[in-house]
């Protein structure tokens, strides 16, 4: 079978072709062909959390990757096959577990015996979902497809240091298609409220700040369940706020980060305003959700429709490597009232 060659620079040409390429690479069978990594970015070719996906990737599923060093605009790759994981991966900086776990936990749920990984590196930093966004909301997307994922958060880890540590267990899918366009009624919204290595204050202002946007919003009608989390064992000081909001099969949700100077308020209330924005638009999945499904989507070998918040770049990329690698799935993308309809059919 040929090699698919995948242009790094397309769209946005970050870090996610990438990581698609490596994913579906691994669940076709097929060698990918990356050029042009990042080449329009100040710094192009990998970096290294780039680099330690791809050698983690290499070392739990086995195959090849040449050209894998920091720098490398061309990448050539090819795994044996997803298999049973358990073991121990260090990022070995502030990397995001988050989108390790996006490459990670897919091929995972079409193997025939469960997998237990513990990954070290950030759990809450930039340019990537918080770690309890994956707890609370993708597991549940992982759920509706007939999977199982368990995230615990043993230590958190943030910018510049990481140290996080993360138990993953994910268990084989049952795979079952999804068809959903709008969310169903949110009977109940999970808060996960982060303060690590900074006063207690910071958390009860966080806290505070989600309850009375939230209560303004909605009154009694939702049930707001708020959990927080005040720790003094990160390597580094840092916040998150995650706000979930589940129906009948799905969750969907905001989530925001602290930073040097911004108000523990202005955390939380952006992650409510997230929240709301996914809630007032009425699809069944939110925008980080919209470009996680589509392997999702894909492994499943089910006809799958779904409504997406917004037609992300993210959402972009992901269907323009899905189509290099599986040209029998048909996919595409349409407005449809006030967000977008995803659909893949066999």
């Amino acid at each position: 079978m040929y090699a698919v060659t995948v242009d790094g620079s397309y769209g946005e040409g970050g870090g996610q072709i990438l990581r698609y390429s490596a994913l579906y690479s691994l669940i076709s069978g097929r060698e990918a062909y990356v050029v042009k990594i990042r080449a329009n970015r100040p710094n192009p070719g990998l970096r290294p959390q780039h680099y330690t996906l791809l050698r983690i990737m290499r070392d739990a599923f086995g195959g090849y990757v040449e050209g894998l060093k920091v720098g490398s605009t061309n990448v050539r790759m090819k795994f044996r096959s997803p298999r049973p994981v358990n073991g121990r991966f260090d990022i070995g900086t502030a990397g995001s577990i988050s989108l390790l776990l996006q490459s990670l936990i897919p091929p995972l749920l079409n193997v025939d015996s469960p997998s237990e990984i513990e990954v070290v590196g950030g759990t809450d930093v930039k340019w990537s979902p918080p770690i309890s966004y994956m707890e609370l909301v993708y597991s549940r997307l992982v759920e509706a497809f007939g999977g199982r994922v368990e995230i615990k958060v043993l230590r958190r880890g943030f910018y510049p240091r990481g140290g996080g540590r993360v138990k993953v267990y994910v268990e084989p899918a049952n795979w079952r298609g999804l068809n959903r366009l709008y969310r169903a009624d949110i009977k109940h919204v999970l808060v996960k409220n982060v303060v690590c290595r900074l006063p207690r204050h910071v958390l009860d202002r966080q806290r505070n700040t989600v309850i009375e946007h939230l209560r303004n919003r909605f009154g009694d009608k939702i049930r707001v369940e708020v959990i927080d989390e005040h720790c003094s064992d990160s390597l580094d000081p840092g916040t998150s706020v995650v706000v979930a909001g589940y129906d009948d099969l799905l969750a969907g949700g905001g989530d925001s980060l602290g930073e040097r100077g911004k108000p523990a308020e202005k955390v939380a209330e952006d992650a409510v305003y997230r929240f709301l924005s996914w809630f007032d638009v009425g699809a069944a999945l939110d925008k980080h959700l919209a470009d996680m499904v589509i392997p999702l989507a894909i492994l499943s070998g089910r006809d799958v429709e779904v409504g997406i918040e917004e037609y992300t770049k993210h959402v972009d990329s992901a269907l323009y490597v899905s189509r290099l690698f599986f040209e029998d799935v048909k996919t595409s993308i349409d407005k449809y009232d006030r967000f977008y309809r995803l659909s893949f059919s066999r």
